[in-house]
């Protein structure tokens, strides 16, 4: 009985013995001058940038030139200069130039606002090391030129990340990530139709049709065939520009409404000619007239309002 009692006495030990703290993670300091913006690609899906960065680290625990990922299509990484601070941390400048993947909402295209994601990670365990933000002295260069875009913010966003794999090796895959937001907004033109010129056309050229006389069949059919051509052309245009989009934004809205007014006006010029043949002149032009009305009405004032809700 004298080994049992000894063995409880060290599993009581054990148990009481509290728990010794682990170490605080190293804060790592990281900032970014930003010197270049380009290429920003909503058919793509991607953009450019290029940026001077610098990280302090008090503990020594990050190599920047070879411990630090920036998650991009392409990126590319240089120490270009590293010294000790007087309090004992480390200094290293770094030059990154990458392109990023960015998923784009172009639901208000072409008033829409983005905010770039570029985000960057140790890799060094998170329970070693997390990145700190440097706000203060992150700043655009002041050459900084963004054709077809204005930059409004630069922020950032500090957080963990788990990875649903052992990577093959470590137990508990947590890395620091941190993440540099930059909010841009789309120029506008001072003609607010610009992108949309040939729908534009089409629904002009859809209006003047009512205005033909129901028995010149061919030429309203005509008329309706240049309106498909500049709306067709101009979505064509659209899809190159921004790609195809799985939402239901502004350039759906106006894709629907264009097209619509064209089948209608079609429809009206197929029944109005039948009406002609089959009935009065007169009652075929009142039929027309109305249909002309309608559809006119109603595809300016959705196209207008579709427009209002895109730029608020």
């Amino acid at each position: 009985m004298v080994w049992l009692r000894a063995l409880l006495t060290t599993v009581l030990a054990i148990v009481a013995t509290p728990a010794l703290p682990q170490p605080a993670p190293g804060q790592v300091k990281m900032g970014f001058l930003l010197t270049s913006l380009s290429r920003i690609n909503p058919a793509d899906g991607s953009f450019d940038f290029s940026a001077f960065a610098w990280t302090i680290d008090p503990g020594k625990t990050l190599d920047p030139a070879t411990q630090i990922q920036v998650l991009a299509r392409r990126a590319g990484i240089e120490a270009i200069q590293q010294a000790p601070l007087a309090d004992g941390s480390t200094f290293t400048g770094l030059r990154i130039e990458a392109t990023v993947d960015q998923a784009f909402d172009l639901r208000d295209f072409p008033f829409d606002r983005q905010t770039l994601r570029v985000n960057v990670e140790a890799e060094v365990p998170a329970e070693r090391l997390r990145f700190v933000a440097d706000e203060q002295d992150s700043r655009l260069a002041d050459y900084l030129v963004t054709q077809g875009w204005n930059v409004t913010g630069l922020r950032f966003e500090e957080r963990v990340i788990h990875y649903d794999t052992k990577f093959g090796v470590w137990s508990a895959p947590n890395f620091s990530r941190l993440t540099l937001l930059v909010d841009i907004e789309r120029q506008r033109s001072a003609l607010v139709i610009e992108k949309f010129i040939g729908y534009t056309m089409a629904l002009l050229v859809t209006a003047l049709i009512f205005l033909v006389p129901t028995d010149q069949i061919g030429v309203r059919i005509g008329m309706a065939t240049t309106a498909v051509f500049a709306a067709v052309g101009n979505r064509y245009g659209l899809d190159t520009l921004i790609g195809a989009e799985t939402v239901f934004g502004l350039v759906e809205q106006l894709s629907l409404i264009v097209f619509t007014a064209i089948f209608a006006a079609i429809a009206a010029t197929l029944l109005s000619y039948e009406l002609a043949q089959k009935r009065t002149r007169a009652l075929s032009n009142r039929v027309n007239l109305a249909a002309g009305g309608i559809v006119v009405a109603l595809s300016f004032a959705l196209a207008g309002i579709a427009i209002l809700n895109a730029r608020g």
